[in-house]
């Protein structure tokens, strides 16, 4: 048997005559959290019970107040750091939840830069278990990730081709900007890969350069020559 009690229950208490032996009384009601409680908060519940034949016993339970406090975080990382023109490159965008509420519409927008072109087909969607292909109108419009858990990692993927015309030692900057129904303020992640082609310029090695001579010096040791040369001939002939 299920009935409604009075609200004035839980004040004045209530009466139900009898309780046949095994039998139990189950009674469910709901609170609702005062807008001025604390996060941290200990919320103590204390029930009591008796009977003509019983004395009053009570039971306690405690219920611990964590306030919403939603956070998305996001990153962007690329397969490669540097590139040439027509190298393709693979980027993933992770979105996560460190926050402790359930995050609603995580929503994800990319601004292509002007130095690459988009391979179509290529983006991928994966949280968990759950994996899907992403239609490329997200490029344009963006994309809605869906909900994310608390303590929930998300990661899309996709690829981007170097264009021809891109200057040697620019950089590629691609940014990616996400919110969600709980943090509707944008967040900004990006990621730089350097643009490197073309052979290094050769340096010569430094060249030492003789010292200058004149022609005294010269002189001088041809002058200094003679003697040794006369000096030996001189010894030969002795022995």
């Amino acid at each position: 048997e299920t009935k409604d009690l009075p609200d004035n229950f839980v004040d004045t208490g209530g009466n139900f005559v009898k309780l046949p032996s095994d039998e139990s009384i189950i009674i469910k009601f709901q609170t609702k959290v005062a807008q001025n409680a604390n996060n941290d908060d200990i919320l103590w519940l204390v029930a009591g019970a008796k009977a003509d034949k019983v004395s009053t016993v009570e039971d306690r339970v405690w219920t611990r107040i964590l306030l919403g406090n939603p956070h998305l975080c996001a990153s962007k990382s690329a397969d490669v750091k540097t590139v040439s023109p027509g190298d393709v490159i693979n980027y993933t965008i992770e979105v996560c939840n460190d926050g402790n509420v359930r995050l609603h519409n995580v929503k994800l927008f990319d601004e292509m830069p002007n130095s690459v072109t988009y391979v179509n087909g290529s983006t991928s969607y994966t949280r968990g278990d759950f994996s899907t292909d992403v239609t490329d109108a997200w490029i344009t419009d963006g994309v809605n990730l869906g909900d994310l858990d608390t303590e929930n990692n998300g990661f899309l993927k996709f690829k981007v081709k170097v264009k021809s015309n891109v200057k040697n030692g620019s950089v590629i900057r691609n940014a990616a900007r996400v919110k969600s129904d709980q943090t509707p303020v944008w967040i900004e992640c990006e990621n730089k890969v350097k643009v490197k082609f073309g052979k290094e310029p050769k340096v010569l090695s430094e060249v030492k350069q003789l010292p200058d001579t004149g022609p005294g010096l010269i002189l001088l040791l041809a002058a200094a020559t003679v003697p040794a040369g006369v000096f030996i001939k001189r010894l030969k002939t002795k022995i």
